[in-house]
């Protein structure tokens, strides 16, 4: 079979040349990191309130630090776009362009697959914040060794949920 006509070899192809694109997008684009940093963080913060934390965020420090601080009980947590889960969306999208669809469904795709990704990134904040909370001495293997893993799971559950749901309305629409 011809290399280029391989389907593995053309998502590869194209999820490759989309990473590097998004890559090369937020890097000319750092505010729209740190905002990004930002809306996530509030909404960890939206969400530990609900939860019945007292928290304050404060994302004035995210322009001259890199972080917003995410303060409850007696926790400072300091967030980065590293704990955004900011990598996790452009993967996904990434990812979720290069599977062969209508491009009006890798559109809906992409933005319905970096919603969720967005979704796990204020709930690894949320998570790890408790965790903070309640048991200190745990946080830092917790933090880089089982969320690590969580994160990599979750983006693997959407990517396969994706596929799953391509698959499912490519067959539907031959039908």
């Amino acid at each position: 079979m011809d290399l280029i006509k391989n389907p593995t070899f053309k998502f590869l192809v194209i999820f490759f040349f989309g990473y590097c694109a998004l890559l090369i997008i937020l890097s000319l684009l750092p505010d729209a990191c740190q905002k990004f940093t930002v809306v996530v963080t509030e909404s960890a913060g939206m969400l530990l309130s609900c939860l019945g934390f007292v928290v304050e965020v404060s994302s004035h420090a995210i322009t001259n630090s890199g972080y917003a601080e995410l303060q409850f009980n007696s926790t400072i947590y300091r967030v980065n776009e590293d704990c955004t889960g900011l990598s996790l969306v452009v993967l996904v999208a990434a990812a979720v362009a290069a599977v062969p669809a209508r491009w009006q469904l890798r559109f809906f795709g992409i933005l319905a697959m970096s919603l969720i990704a967005v979704i796990i990134g204020c709930l690894r904040i949320v998570i790890l914040g408790c965790v903070a909370e309640y048991h200190s001495d745990i946080f830092h293997v917790f933090h880089t060794y089982i969320m690590e893993v969580a994160t990599i799971g979750c983006g693997l559950w959407i990517l396969a949920t994706w596929f799953d749901l391509t698959d499912h309305w490519q067959r539907s629409s031959i039908s």
